[in-house]
């Protein structure tokens, strides 16, 4: 089933660049990505510049190119790549322009402003991220929303007490990208900061929560009941 994500500029770009502020991705069921990269050109390690806008191709230019470069707002990812007709391979800097998924959990701030208790007439919902950090800057962030009354508050260390298990769960059931091989290793999809996927295998449970980076609370809602 496709899934479609919204995205938008993270910097405002000058004016004669030609990218739309928002944009959609599509892709083939879930992603969990944070944030999406914009291809714009390429640097060789000969020197060579590919400008990736058809205004500079059809000009025989890089100047919109150079105008983000120079201006500082471009991302870089080094890759070595292979030329499909002659079989020469290079090394190259791509580089992109960032957007961020609209509404992602990433970009809100922790609850700093109310807190949890044991009122026994106060019923409680809040959602919690886990972030899980890997090699090469892949990065994997994660949501739950727990329910829960006063005075027997099931609270964020409860949580983290129990954060195995929930993680264990949910590879069981195969949601949120996270599943079990065959063998009994755990996969997991894990992105980086340009929107590529990898499927991370841990050996155990423990070695995935070995990546785990932090834990927070990102949503807090109260209700006094009667």
């Amino acid at each position: 089933m496709e899934k479609t994500y919204e995205v938008e500029l993270i910097e405002k770009l000058p004016e004669n660049i030609p990218i739309v502020k928002r944009g959609k991705i599509i892709t083939k069921g879930e992603w969990y990505g944070h944030s999406f990269g914009d291809c714009v050109g390429r640097i060789y390690d000969d020197g060579e510049k590919v400008s990736f806008f058809s205004d500079d191709q059809n000009n025989g230019t890089t100047e919109l190119f150079d105008t983000l470069r120079s201006k500082g707002m471009t991302q870089v990812k080094h890759r070595h790549v292979i030329n499909r007709k002659t079989g020469k391979d290079r090394f190259c800097e791509d580089h992109y322009v960032m957007r961020k998924v609209v509404g992602h959990g990433s970009a809100k701030e922790t609850v700093k402003d109310d807190c949890l208790d044991t009122c026994c007439n106060v019923k409680y919902e809040y959602t919690y991220e886990i972030l899980f950090v890997a090699d090469d800057g892949y990065k994997r962030y994660a949501y739950d929303t727990v329910k829960t009354d006063g005075p027997h508050t099931y609270g964020l260390t409860s949580v983290l007490e129990s954060l195995e298990e929930t993680v264990r769960m949910w590879a069981e059931e195969g949601e949120k990208g996270f599943r079990f091989n065959s063998d009994g290793s755990v996969s997991v999809k894990f992105y980086d900061d340009f929107g590529n996927d990898i499927d991370a295998d841990f050996y155990s449970m423990h070695e995935l929560m070995m990546s785990v980076n932090s834990v927070r609370l990102i949503e807090l809602k109260r209700e006094i009941v009667d």
